[in-house]
């Protein structure tokens, strides 16, 4: 795998380098320019350019040596360019480079992380309470598609991030029809509890009054009063889902599950400990509704 990744990263810096330096005709001189110079003259386009040819790399390469890497890479064609009389040698190239390939590290850190929440876990590193003879076995079927979670988990961060642009517009829309609608939040906020008994907070978009949990059951039965005009209507075409859990999107396919409120996880773990040991051992149930 280590191999697979190196020969990536080779192949991506040998096209990096044929956009930059390999099969250029020489100048008749060197030419410098200085730091902010291509901001002085608005030159947006190879501001954009430089920064995207990099972000590959940093993602590739991952975390400070994703950055250091693609700084040294910067510094050293910017110095061939002078040198052999290449093109322009400039330091904002050097300075929009190593912002792309930072970039491209934070994001490979934040897909890790995303990944890693996914991950199984192993045996030994299981909560407590998790651990029992019921939920072994399901453990182990779990364990022998590592593979389809991660692959999973990294289909579920791609599709959030572009349904998110997608549907930007629309849940804007929906998030000015609940203010005109009624006072309080946009978004309603609870926290629940999802794998490995891991605590985190739902956003979902706020269908009742903003009081509803103060004077009524936690329960929504039928024509519930607390329910606005907007909220009836949201929930009527099923729009008020989740729209952000944590820090990161969960899972886009329905496994059968939901993630639960911490009262009612207390009170299903002792009652019905295999069910909900085994539920909290596989992962979370829907994000966008």
């Amino acid at each position: 795998m280590k191999f697979v990744k190196w020969a990536l990263i080779a192949g991506y810096i040998y096209f990096i380098l044929t956009k930059t330096v390999l099969f250029r005709a020489p100048y008749p001189e060197p030419i410098f320019q200085p730091l902010l110079w291509e901001l002085q003259n608005g030159m947006w386009s190879d501001i954009r350019l430089n920064i995207l040819l990099f972000i590959p790399l940093g993602l590739l390469i991952g975390g400070w040596r994703g950055l250091l890497i693609g700084f040294c890479l910067s510094c050293g064609i910017e110095a061939v360019q002078y040198y052999g009389n290449l093109g322009y040698c400039e330091l904002d190239d050097i300075l929009n480079n190593t912002i792309g390939a930072g970039l491209g590290a934070g994001l490979n850190e934040l897909m890790r992380k995303s990944v890693g929440d996914m991950g199984l876990k192993k045996w030994e590193e299981l909560p407590e309470f998790m651990k029992t003879p019921e939920v072994r076995p399901y453990w182990e079927i779990l364990n022998k598609k590592k593979g389809q979670l991660i692959l999973k988990r990294i289909f579920d961060f791609v599709v959030s991030v572009i349904l998110l642009i997608i549907l930007a517009i629309p849940m804007g829309i929906i998030a000015i029809l609940i203010k005109r609608d009624s006072e309080g939040p946009v978004f309603y906020r609870q926290e629940r509890v999802t794998t490995y008994g891991r605590h985190f907070r739902i956003h979902k978009f706020r269908t009742m009054v903003s009081n509803a949990d103060k004077i009524g059951t936690a329960v929504t039965v039928g024509a519930d009063p607390r329910i606005t005009k907007v909220g009836a209507k949201l929930r009527g075409h099923r729009l008020d889902g989740n729209v952000i859990i944590g820090q990161t999107t969960e899972s886009l396919v329905n496994k059968g599950f939901r993630e639960v409120s911490p009262i009612h996880f207390s009170k299903g773990r002792d009652l019905f400990s295999k069910s909900y040991n085994d539920f909290h051992a596989g992962g979370e149930g829907v994000l966008v509704a």
